[in-house]
């Protein structure tokens, strides 16, 4: 009796118990997003090199290891002594450690060291290191630097060092500070001494502070009435360095007064040039310049909105299919403007809210140096209706969550919450400056929340539902690949190799449906372009292949076609008699320049000249609400503002506002490793940037001669190298034989 009595009031003591404190309990619901914050500040640290009291290469560190060999973005001269010193900006972190490791250029580690980095009163902690290895004069040596706070947090820097002799480092650096300074703080006497480096051409287009070369005119590269004032100079980059030769570049932060007040601008100048101790010679000098978006500016009288000095095709627009919303990317920023409200929303930016202290100049250097890092990217995918916005972010990621790190990542910007959220993030293990070579224009999202993008030259989908990336198409660079954005659709060629290619695919991107062209038995076909929203594709016979002096084939083709997205074929072009060399494109009058070729009278597959033809295509009218219009004032010449339809009247200045991230729950990591077999891909790098990339060893050595640079493959081997063009001399006393019949080059 006693036992059901305890057990009577166990049950009376815990019901009452749940009760009570059930009383102070919320109900709570989980999702995949919870409240919105700020994007957090930047806190990685900056460090650069010191050498003989001259200061250079700031490095901004990277979350993860890397490969080094890849890593070519500076190089650190230093003298037979080898002894430089790091200088660590923390930026909030304690460091408290630094190590230290040297490679060759075969990647075999050499030496290494640690050192424990000690407080000091003022100014940036430092480390003075002292090499042991013996390294050989001009050689290059691959140098990563790791960084250990107090939370035990490591990470990572890259440069690669080189050892001379006598590299006059601060002679070179003097020079470049010299002429920078002199341009903008000197006298117009003190600039006219400079005259003597520049090689002004009339035939230069002097219209345009946006692009300055050496070529340019004396009134161009000096300023002309500009006349800007000088807020921040970031430490000089070394790019290339030789013992008498240099490529350095120095980045800089001014403000002028134009005719709407007072405007600010980032300023890279690029110096390319030889030192001798009687005088420098100038090879090259090239001068970047964009202005900062200011909402302020917006042109009432036009409803224009300014973007100021600028280049055009850094420039990105969209829109909503009803018009009501536009975006825009500038300066790596993306802004989205609503037409019915009159506001203007900064979607997407690394830089910070407070502006000012930028703008008088108060931050210090590092806070400058990391506002104004500029190694990513952002494109616009789609604009909707409600206001929504599916965007790509991709690079090194300057501050937030991904600080320091290198990837894709895809966003949805809410309008009615204003916040951006997180829908895929794709690390990548390599450079901003890899990745944007590697990393095709061709993106697309569809009404069925599938991403297509393509990257390491294949085609990928991903489902944002099903959270499934799948493999469309592999090895397929991009002058095999066409996007129509219009008619959503894209087309590639199966083989690499115009020899070899026997099918060109087309895939709808907004139902996943898929066709082909194939081509006949003993044939080819390859994809040629596109012209308007249409595909144009070649078919040429492997019996018609002429065998080139060099070794390499040449195929003409018969005949050419045009297909449009749902593949009728609109036109098809042969000749008898006659084969298509190549094909030019006028898109804005529908029409393309064939070049012939026919047989040679006697051979079977020889070549010659046979004149041109032309073809019209179908008229396609493409209506563009939102355009990118240029106009050209005396003081800042040309300058570029975005115009919308002529149906929307700005009344007055667009309020402003910043959006907010999203926070996400759930893991939105999508692994996607590089596809084997790329080890034949060459790079063109100059002046610390991949301008080429191609598995033509030839074409990328070509690039890199013009500007010139430096050739490396997959590996980081460098193949080719020109740190100066060798000057021209005369010969005598050699016969000129020229090629004639039966005697080939």
């Amino acid at each position: 009796m006693k036992f059901r009595y305890r057990v009577l009031l166990v049950i009376v003591f815990f019901l009452a118990s749940l009760v009570y404190f059930g009383l102070d309990i919320q109900e709570s619901f989980f999702g995949s997003t919870a409240d919105t914050v700020k994007m957090s500040a930047a806190t990685f640290p900056t460090i650069y090199i010191q050498t003989d009291g001259s200061s250079y290469n700031r490095l901004h560190g990277y979350a993860s290891n890397l490969n080094e060999m890849l890593m070519r973005e500076t190089i650190t001269p230093i003298t037979s002594e080898r002894t430089f010193t790091v200088f660590i900006e923390e930026n909030g972190c304690d460091v408290k450690k630094l190590k230290y490791e040297v490679q060759n250029a075969e990647g075999r580690l050499i030496e290494s060291e640690s050192f424990t980095v000690l407080d000091v009163e003022s100014g940036p902690k430092r480390v003075k290191i002292s090499l042991k290895e013996t390294l050989r004069s001009g050689s290059e040596y691959i140098v990563k630097f790791t960084l250990i706070t107090n939370q035990s947090k490591r990470i990572y820097y890259y440069t690669r060092i080189k050892m001379y002799d006598n590299g006059h480092i601060d002679e070179k650096l003097e020079f470049v500070r010299f002429f920078h300074s002199t341009l903008i703080e000197g006298t117009e006497q003190e600039k006219e001494q400079l005259k003597k480096y520049l090689e002004s051409s009339r035939k230069t287009d002097n219209t345009s502070f946006a692009n300055v070369s050496i070529k340019s005119s004396y009134d161009l590269i000096s300023w002309g009435d500009l006349d800007p004032e000088l807020i921040w100079e970031e430490l000089p980059t070394i790019h290339e360095f030789y013992e008498s030769m240099a490529t350095i570049e120095l980045k800089s932060f001014v403000k002028a007064e134009t005719g709407d007040g007072c405007e600010y601008y980032t300023v890279r100048e690029h110096f390319r040039f030889m030192y001798t101790e009687n005088r420098v010679y100038l090879y090259n000098y090239d001068r970047t310049m964009e202005a900062l978006y200011d909402v302020a500016n917006t042109s009432l009288r036009r409803d224009e909105f300014k973007l100021g000095i600028s280049k055009p095709d850094r420039i990105r627009v969209g829109e909503s299919p009803s018009k009501k919303y536009l975006a825009f990317v500038y300066g790596r920023e993306l802004h989205l403007y609503d037409t019915d409200n009159n506001r203007m929303t900064c979607v997407f930016s690394f830089k910070d809210e407070d502006d000012s202290v930028y703008f008088n100049g108060t931050a210090g250097d590092a806070d400058f140096s990391i506002r104004l890092y500029d190694q990513h990217d952002v494109r616009i995918i789609s604009v909707h209706d409600n206001g929504n916005v599916d965007f790509l972010v991709y690079g090194y990621m300057n501050r937030g969550e991904y600080e320091g790190r290198t990837g894709i990542v895809l966003y949805r910007y809410n309008a009615s919450l204003r916040s951006i959220a997180e829908e895929m993030y794709i690390p990548v293990n390599t450079s901003f400056q890899l990745l944007d070579a590697d990393f095709e224009e061709f993106v697309y999202m569809s009404a069925k929340d599938v991403l297509y993008f393509s990257l390491y030259d294949a085609i990928y989908s991903f489902d944002l539902t099903t959270r499934r990336l799948n493999v469309i198409a592999s090895d397929v660079p991009s002058d095999n690949l066409v996007f129509c954005q219009e008619d959503a659709y894209i087309a590639w060629q199966d083989e690499r190799n115009d020899f070899e290619s026997k099918t060109v695919s087309m895939v709808d991107l907004n139902t996943g449906e898929q066709r082909q062209y194939t081509a006949p038995e003993g044939e080819i076909i390859r994809l040629s372009g596109k012209i308007n929203n249409n595909i144009i594709y070649e078919y040429a016979r492997i019996r018609d292949t002429e065998l080139l002096p060099d070794g390499t084939g040449y195929l003409p083709a018969y005949r050419l076609c045009i297909a449009d997205s749902s593949g009728e074929t609109l036109k098809s072009y042969s000749d008898p008699g006659f084969y298509i060399d190549s094909i030019e494109l006028h898109e804005g009058d529908n029409l393309i320049t064939i070049k012939r070729v026919a047989r040679k009278a006697g051979e079977t597959t020889a070549y010659e000249d046979a004149g041109e033809d032309t073809i019209m295509n179908r008229h396609v009218e493409v209506v563009k609400p939102v355009n990118v219009v240029r106009r050209v004032t005396e003081k800042t010449l040309t300058e570029y503002y975005i115009s919308i339809p002529e149906n929307i009247d700005i009344a007055e200045v667009p309020g402003y506002a910043r959006s907010v991230n999203a926070v996400i729950y759930h893991d939105t990591t999508v692994r996607l490793a590089e596809p084997e077999g790329r080890d034949g891909i060459f790079y063109a790098y100059c002046y610390g940037r991949v301008l080429k990339t191609s598995t033509l060893v030839s074409e990328t050595v070509r690039v890199a001669d013009t500007d010139p640079g430096t050739v490396i493959n997959r590996e980081g081997r460098v193949i080719w190298e020109r740190g100066i063009k060798t000057p021209r001399s005369a010969l005598s006393g050699f016969a000129f034989v020229k090629a004639s019949d039966g005697l080939t080059s």
